[in-house]
């Protein structure tokens, strides 16, 4: 789901917010495809991040090398558009509140008396008003969506969900390192491949799940999960709306940013196109980030430019000529001429200007947004972990979306929406599902 810049050249900049000169330094050319913790094409070799026991520590290849000084490169850079951006107008994003179609399901909800039985339990009447809350408030956020290319929802999982799926990912993630490191999987079937992997971890995660007695990890909770997430709150409602319920499940995964991650440079995850008639194409995906813990300023919370999902931002963004110009302040050398002077790129002029949101997501609560929508991962400079669980559903009409997708080999093209919020349905029922585990419970 990744945007693959097919050669991205970044020079190392110096600049102020007060002045729009700039020097430019060495430049590098970098294989570039990213998404907030930014995974990268198959192409790169897979690193693990600094925890973890390097697989190839006693060999590095020329292609490892040449990767680490391309990341070298993208640090820079990342820190260069962090001085750049601290102009733009900066905001927290804000939960999107619906008015006037009811409290619209999830965590925060509360249905009438009228609706319900009096011991409290959820009537048939009150689980319909829920289903016509959540599709009501969905219409609402897709809306809302298509136009500033992202939104943020509270409360789409429980808290103890949010705290259980933590614990399970990272339980996870150590024992698919140790899978890793003997030998007995390849990597890139537990783990996406990391731009800036040192300490990252995009971890895989599974959905077809043994009910083994013996099973030592929560592995039923990434069903739970996906219930709460799809089913329970309106996010499955919103992608409805958007996609439709074909719409195909194309990232299961979580992404882990240790202390001391870098900042990422900032990206769309996939092109912007326009049709025939020269207005934009329909988004290829959308995904939804879901904070397993408060999202503090200094846990380096993904960074959103709304309203950057179109052709005509795209362009400005991909240009990174620097223009000369013959100023009065040029140095006049021995020969009376006057030198160049470098003024900012277009693409840099864009992110000085372009307003910005950051997501400090509280616990349990996601941001969705359009792949085409630039965005970037900030650094986390605290001295917690910061994982976002996230799903990516594709529109069913486009086939390879341009990368290779953060989801486990299995599950590739495997499930819809509607067929994955049917299954969990089931779950949730305690009745047998058809594919989602592999023994009935």
């Amino acid at each position: 789901m990744q945007y693959v810049f097919a050669t991205a050249c970044f020079a190392v900049f110096t600049t102020t917010c007060q002045s729009d000169v700039v020097a430019a330094g060495a430049a590098a050319a970098a294989f570039v495809t990213h998404h907030d913790g930014s995974r990268t094409r198959k192409t790169l070799p897979v690193f693990m991040h600094e925890s973890n026991t390097n697989i190839n520590e006693e060999f590095v290849s020329p292609s490892q090398l040449l990767y680490k000084e391309q990341e070298k490169m993208l640090v820079e850079r990342g820190k260069l558009e962090a001085n750049i951006m601290a102009c733009a107008p900066t905001s927290i994003l804000t939960a999107s509140v619906v008015k006037g179609v009811g409290s619209g399901g999830g965590f925060g909800g509360v249905a009438t008396k009228s609706t319900r039985k009096k011991h409290g339990k959820p009537t048939k009447a009150s689980s319909m008003a829920t289903l016509k809350s959540n599709q009501a408030i969905g219409n609402y956020h897709a809306a809302e969506l298509q136009t500033q290319g992202v939104i943020r929802i509270d409360k789409v999982i429980s808290d103890a969900t949010a705290d259980r799926m933590r614990n399970y990912v990272f339980q996870l993630r150590q024992q698919s390192e140790a899978l890793v490191r003997q030998g007995s999987v390849d990597s890139l079937d537990l783990f996406a491949n990391v731009l800036l992997q040192n300490k990252r971890c995009d971890l895989k995660l599974p959905l077809l799940v043994d009910n083994a007695a013996d099973d030592d990890l929560d592995s039923t909770v990434v069903v739970q999960a996906l219930y709460e997430l799809l089913v329970a709150s309106p996010v499955g409602a919103t992608m409805n709306s958007l996609l439709g319920p074909d719409a195909v499940l194309q990232e299961l995964s979580c992404l882990t940013s240790d202390p001391g991650s870098d900042r990422q440079v900032v990206h769309p995850d996939t092109p912007c196109r326009t049709g025939n008639d020269g207005t934009n194409d329909e988004a290829v995906l959308y995904t939804c980030f879901v904070a397993l813990q408060d999202v503090r300023a200094d846990m380096g919370p993904t960074t959103w430019l709304p309203k950057t999902h179109t052709y005509e931002i795209h362009q400005v963004f991909q240009d990174d000529f620097v223009p000369t110009t013959n100023s009065k302040f040029a140095t006049v050398g021995d020969d009376n001429s006057n030198h160049n002077i470098s003024t900012m790129s277009p693409k840099n002029q864009l992110l000085q200007s372009q307003p910005i949101v950051l997501g400090m997501l509280p616990k349990g609560s996601c941001g969705i947004f359009d792949s085409r929508l630039l965005h970037c991962g900030g650094a986390n400079t605290s001295e917690t972990s910061r994982s976002i669980f996230y799903v990516s559903f594709k529109h069913p009409s486009v086939g390879y979306s341009g990368n290779p997708p953060s989801i486990r080999p299995e599950l590739v093209n495997q499930f819809t929406l509607g067929d994955l919020e049917e299954e969990l349905t089931l779950f949730y029922k305690k009745k047998p599902t058809r594919r989602i585990m592999r023994n009935d419970r």
